[in-house]
């Protein structure tokens, strides 16, 4: 006698979760303080060299980078741009231009100023679905 095997097991259906927000969503103002820390503890006692100055951007990138992944922004890229320079009496100009959705993206920025240089930091939070 030849047994017939179990019938396959039915999917499970689950309802559909159409949901387009971040559950956690970027908070400018933390990480404008966080990024004003970071920079005045890094930047404290640093006078300006051309030879290390890339290596100081690199640093600051990759600990503000961190400090923001940390908060667990979910469904947000995080890009972020720190800018170093010696104030010698010249001009600085910079400029950054990309399609943003004004409604998702967000940014954060901080400047330090002093005599002798500047640092620029930026930190884009670019939603993605």
């Amino acid at each position: 006698m030849e047994s017939t095997p179990p019938p396959a097991p039915r999917p499970v259906r689950y309802m559909p979760s159409y949901r387009m927000c971040s559950k956690n969503p970027f908070k400018r103002e933390l990480c404008e303080y966080e990024m004003k820390r970071i920079v005045d503890r890094e930047m404290r006692n640093y006078k300006y060299d051309s030879e290390t100055a890339d290596q100081v951007c690199q640093t600051l990138c990759d600990k503000i980078k961190e400090t923001v992944k940390n908060h667990n922004y979910d469904r947000y890229r995080t890009i972020v741009m720190v800018s170093l320079g010696e104030k010698a009496l010249q001009d600085f100009d910079q400029n950054l231009g990309f399609l943003v959705d004004p409604e998702n993206d967000k940014y954060a920025t901080y400047v330090l100023d002093r005599p002798d240089l500047f640092v620029i930091v930026a930190v884009y939070a670019v939603y993605k679905e």
